[in-house]
C-alpha cells in the first residue's frame, strides 16, 4: 500500500531527494577541487586554487540561508 502525504509526493521520495541534493551540490565542488589544483600546479605557478572553491562553497551557503 502506497502511503502519500498532503502534498501527493510519496515520502520515501522525498527522503531519498533529501539525502542526493547535497550530494548533487557536492559533485561540482570535487571537479572544481580537482581542475583548480591541476590548474594551479600545472600552469601558473602561486595560483591560490582553493580562492574559487571557497567562493563555490558560500555560493551554496547563501544559497541555502539567503542574508
Amino acid at each position: 500500500m502506497m502511503v502519500q502525504s498532503l502534498t501527493g509526493i510519496d515520502p520515501r521520495d522525498a527522503r531519498l531527494l533529501a539525502y542526493a541534493v547535497p550530494v548533487l551540490m557536492l559533485f561540482p565542488l570535487a571537479w572544481e577541487l580537482a581542475v583548480d589544483f591541476r590548474f594551479a600546479t600545472g600552469c601558473w605557478e602561486g595560483y591560490h586554487f582553493w580562492i574559487p572553491v571557497v567562493q563555490y562553497i558560500w555560493y551554496i551557503q547563501y544559497a541555502i540561508f539567503p542574508l
